[in-house]
């Protein structure tokens, strides 16, 4: 068994199925908790097994864990073992030293944590070395993974997310949106202008002379008296 144990447990928030990641990359996966304390099962113990892939030709496989010596004290407290890579779907155009990433297969681990480095052994089977034994794991980070729910069977496909979802993938129902309703602009709209040939001319107002103050009225024109016979 290759396993470590954390000072942290359920008073802490700890869970099973955490995963134990230190400043080099992947340590293991937290399987059993008690109050003030949980057990990491580590990626070199003969029960690990981890989906993973190439980061550069995404080669899948499976990691196993192969410890079949006891941990030996010496320069560090654990000597990790290599594990084996399982399962590799398109070996050929897995590269040696090609960076190991965790793919997220399973919900298990989320895709792109560092596992280690690929390498080929002589017998032609690919082995990783763990980035975590690169120093000795003395601290390490218990941190919670949701996996995606799967989808229900239930689902209504023309339904539409609730308000404020953080889900960045919207329903496009069967029927068309309507057009979103105009804005009435600020300021009103110019009115149009009027030409001359539109509007009727004004009537001249029919006015009589004035007369000047003060003067009275002309008497009336008198015909010219007849000559006597």
């Amino acid at each position: 068994m290759r396993t470590l144990v954390a000072n942290a447990g359920a008073d802490h928030g700890v869970k099973v199925g955490y995963i134990a990641v230190n400043e080099n990359g992947l340590v293991g996966r937290v399987v059993s908790v008690g109050q003030h304390s949980s057990r990491v099962l580590m990626l070199d113990d003969y029960n690990s097994r981890i989906p993973v892939m190439g980061e550069s030709s995404r080669v899948r496989a499976v990691l196993a864990g192969q410890a079949t010596r006891r941990p030996e004290l010496s320069l560090y407290p654990y000597q990790l073992q290599a594990p084996r890579m399982d399962f590799i779907v398109g070996a050929q155009s897995l590269r040696e030293g090609e960076r190991v990433i965790t793919s997220g297969d399973g919900g298990l681990y989320p895709r792109g944590i560092s596992v280690g480095v690929a390498r080929r052994e002589n017998d032609g089977s690919w082995h990783v070395s763990l980035a975590a034994s690169q120093q000795p794991i003395d601290f390490v980070r218990l941190i919670p993974f949701v996996p995606i729910d799967a989808p229900e069977e239930t689902a209504d496909p023309n339904a539409t997310p609730p308000l404020g979802s953080s889900s960045s993938v919207a329903v496009i129902g069967r029927n068309t949106m309507a057009a979103p309703p105009t804005v009435p602009s600020a300021t009103p709209p110019a009115r149009p202008r009027q030409t001359a040939q539109n509007t009727p001319p004004a009537p001249a107002a029919q006015r009589r002379p004035r007369q000047p103050p003060n003067q009275a009225p002309a008497p009336p024109e008198q015909p010219p008296a007849k000559p006597p016979q």
